[in-house]
């Protein structure tokens, strides 16, 4: 595709297409000014300032295009740049974010750590049931030998008192 077409199908114009397009604007009027130069001597001096008051304008708008064009690079340098800044604060906050998380592995570590400290706490739970089941059991082996040892003796006592009746009557 000649640069022609892309011309006649892009509408957007860039430094480049503003360069070509000016170079062109440029290259027709030094050819009609060399046209003209050579029917100068046949012009009028009326002619000759209309000629020079065109070139004047066209040399006016290139100058204008110019500046306008150098204004909308400046612009979007600008603009590309606060993106940039933008993309690299992002970035920063991503990487600070990443700092800061834990790793998979130091989280399989914890995790082995709770899981032995929540298994030797039920061996502790289990240890003081045990032995608070073992004191309740002890209560009650007690508490049956007392009542045991005080049937003995209400017996006992009771046949001391059957046997001292007895001898008295």
């Amino acid at each position: 595709m000649s640069l022609d077409e892309k011309q006649s199908t892009n509408t957007e114009w860039t430094v480049d297409t503003l360069y070509i397009h000016l170079s062109r604007v440029l290259s027709d009027l030094a050819h009609r000014m060399d046209i003209e130069l050579e029917s100068r001597d046949k012009l009028s001096v009326s002619d000759r300032q209309v000629i020079n008051v065109s070139i004047l304008a066209v040399e006016k708008t290139a100058a204008m295009a110019q500046l306008s064009s150098e204004k909308a690079i400046q612009k979007a340098e600008v603009a590309t740049e606060k993106r940039f800044d933008s993309v690299n604060e992002f970035r920063a906050t991503l990487t600070d974010q990443a700092a800061r998380l834990a790793t998979k592995e130091a989280l399989a570590g914890f995790q082995s750590a709770f899981d032995d400290k929540i298994r030797e706490l039920t061996a502790r739970v289990g240890r003081v049931e045990d032995t608070k089941i073992g004191a309740i059991e002890s209560q009650s082996a007690l508490a049956a030998r007392v009542t045991l040892a005080l049937l003995a003796a209400g017996v006992l006592v009771s046949i001391l008192l059957g046997i001292a009746g007895y001898l008295h009557h």
